[in-house]
C-alpha cells in the first residue's frame, strides 16, 4: 500500500483517538502533541512482535511522547497520559482495517500459528493481573 495512504489512515485513527476529554486536565495544547507524535509514530515496528519486544517498544514510545507533553509544561511528570494516549491509538490502529492489514497489527506469528497479543498486551499491568488471578482460581 502507498505511503500516502498508510498515512492517511494513521492520521484519521490519531485524529480520533485523542480528544481533549481523554487528557482532561492537561495544559493546553497536549492534544496538539499528543496527535502530532501519534502521526510520525513509526508503526512498522509492531509488525508481527512478541509481546517482550511490543512492551519495549511501548515503553520507548510512552518516554518519548511524555518528553514532548513535557515541553508544554514542567509541572507534571505526564506519564500516564502519554500512555494513555498511545494505548488509544494502538487499540484503534488495530480495529482500523487497512492499519491492521498493513503492519500486521495484533497478530504475532509463532511457529505455525497466530496469536492475538497487542489488544490484550495494552491492558494495564492490574488488569492483566487480574485476569491470570481469575484463571488460576476457575
Amino acid at each position: 500500500m502507498p505511503v500516502i495512504e498508510t498515512q492517511h489512515h494513521q492520521r484519521r485513527v490519531a485524529n480520533t483517538s485523542i480528544s481533549p476529554a481523554a487528557l482532561r486536565g492537561h495544559p493546553e495544547g497536549t492534544v496538539g502533541v499528543a496527535i502530532s507524535y501519534l502521526l510520525g509514530m513509526n508503526l512498522q515496528g509492531f509488525k508481527s512482535i512478541d509481546e517482550e519486544r511490543f512492551l519495549s517498544l511501548l515503553g520507548e514510545h510512552t518516554l518519548r511522547l511524555q518528553q514532548e507533553i513535557r515541553k508544554i509544561s514542567i509541572a507534571a511528570q505526564y506519564w500516564g497520559s502519554a500512555q494513555k494516549a498511545i494505548n488509544l491509538f494502538l487499540e484503534n490502529a488495530c480495529y482500523h482495517t487497512v492499519l491492521r492489514a498493513e503492519y500486521e497489527l495484533g497478530v504475532t506469528k509463532i511457529g505455525w500459528s497466530s496469536i492475538e497479543i497487542m489488544l490484550p498486551l495494552m491492558r494495564s499491568p492490574f488488569e492483566r493481573l487480574k485476569t491470570s488471578r481469575k484463571r488460576a482460581f476457575s
